[in-house]
């Protein structure tokens, strides 16, 4: 039955879900099933054949975006003392970063925060391009609003709030010289060109779902868009090897790209 679920979304949405592991797709089929009335999987197979908004749910559902603005006080330190003064002191022009599987854009729009209150302590003006991508267009779509809940932003520190959001009628607005820092777009990183030049990308807890493979060729992916001397932040439980490109760079979660680093094949 799961096979031919994922057969369907396939086919209605063009999305292969077949690099994800088992056990996270079993449990969010079935909690798919349950949520209908019938509670029967046959019925629910049927109405994946008949209903393409039930196959982006399901799709959706699998994918589990899971993001909020400055998640992990650990991550946030990362950045503010040894990333992002590496950036700056770098001299790139523009300061490339990468979010894969950004979801609704709270940690694009966070590193964008941080990243320009570094610069405007030094009084640098440098072109800054954050590129915050995902497979769900709903998400992408979202964030590039930058428009949130009241509740979303409880977790921003206070003179983040002040600095760097509006109120609006309907909760928060990210100021326009944040959002003009990010570029949100739809991409698939298992499936489509990846980006390149990157001085920093943040591929937090996306590696822990995806089968041995598939995290093989994001590896892959990821090298070829870091540059030299970039930078790559993983989440808490995900961890990068010396033959996958890249080696620990002193800090939790943090790794540089090891510029002739052995790799199984060359991408694409």
């Amino acid at each position: 039955e799961l096979a031919t679920a994922l057969a369907l979304v396939q086919q209605r949405t063009g999305t292969n879900l077949g690099y994800i592991k088992d056990l996270n797709l079993r449990r969010r089929f079935m909690r798919r099933v349950l949520l209908q009335k019938d509670r029967d999987i046959p019925a629910y197979l049927q109405l994946l054949r008949t209903d393409a908004r039930e196959a982006t749910a399901l799709r959706d559902d699998i994918l589990i975006g899971v993001t909020a603005f400055f998640r992990d006080s650990e991550f946030v330190n990362v950045l503010q003392q040894t990333v992002i003064p590496r950036l700056i002191e770098l001299r790139h022009d523009p300061i490339r970063v990468w979010v894969p599987a950004c979801s609704t854009g709270e940690e694009v729009y966070t590193i964008a925060i941080l990243l320009k209150e570094a610069l405007d302590a030094e009084g640098l003006s440098r072109k800054v391009q954050i590129f915050g991508t995902d497979i769900n267009e709903a998400a992408i779509e979202f964030a590039r609003g930058g428009r949130y809940a009241a509740s979303a932003i409880e977790g921003v520190p206070e003179p983040y709030r002040d600095s760097a959001f509006k109120p609006v009628a309907s909760g928060f607005v990210v100021n326009k010289d944040i959002r003009e820092m990010c570029v949100f777009a739809r991409h698939n990183l298992l499936t489509h060109a990846p980006f390149f030049g990157m001085g920093l990308i943040s591929c937090r807890n996306l590696l822990i779902y995806l089968r041995k493979e598939a995290q093989q060729h994001v590896f892959e992916v990821l090298h070829y868009a870091c540059r030299s001397d970039g930078f790559l932040l993983l989440g808490r439980a995900e961890a990068v090897h010396s033959s996958d490109g890249f080696e620990h760079a002193g800090a939790p979660h943090l790794f540089r790209k090891i510029p002739n680093g052995q790799r199984k094949r060359m991408f694409p």
